[in-house]
């Protein structure tokens, strides 16, 4: 396997840490790469990492728009807010966002595999 071929692909996996710096980087920039590439290979990982981003945003939107519709409530009981949920949705999205992209990046560089590492669960795009 070509040392090039592996590197776009690791760039690929670390693409999606840009939507901690970016809104919706972490969908854009993977597209973006997979646009712009020849490989099958890397285009259709673009397309299932674009893929689970996509549901990952809807779930964490889905997530924070329920803990605050909660807050809201508590605030006009005039009760103590709570906010361990909230710390639970933002280490869901540093581990899927940042940890995982990385790790899998990790794993390709000593492993020189490529291969899907994201689950298709729903797809938005192919």
């Amino acid at each position: 396997m070509k040392e090039e071929s592996v590197r776009k692909y690791i760039w690929l996996h670390l693409s999606v840490v840009t939507g901690c710096v970016f809104p919706l980087g972490n969908i854009f920039a993977p597209l973006l790469m997979g646009k712009l590439n020849n490989d099958p290979l890397i285009r259709k990982s673009a397309a299932n990492i674009v893929n689970f981003q996509i549901l990952w945003s809807f779930l964490l939107l889905a997530g924070g728009v329920t803990f605050w519709y909660f807050q809201i409530i508590r605030l006009a009981k005039s009760e103590e807010l709570q906010t361990d949920f909230f710390r639970f949705i933002v280490i869901c999205f540093l581990i899927v966002t940042v940890l995982y992209p990385i790790l899998i990046s990790i794993v390709i560089g000593i492993t020189k595999q490529k291969k899907l590492y994201y689950p298709t669960l729903i797809k938005f795009m192919k």
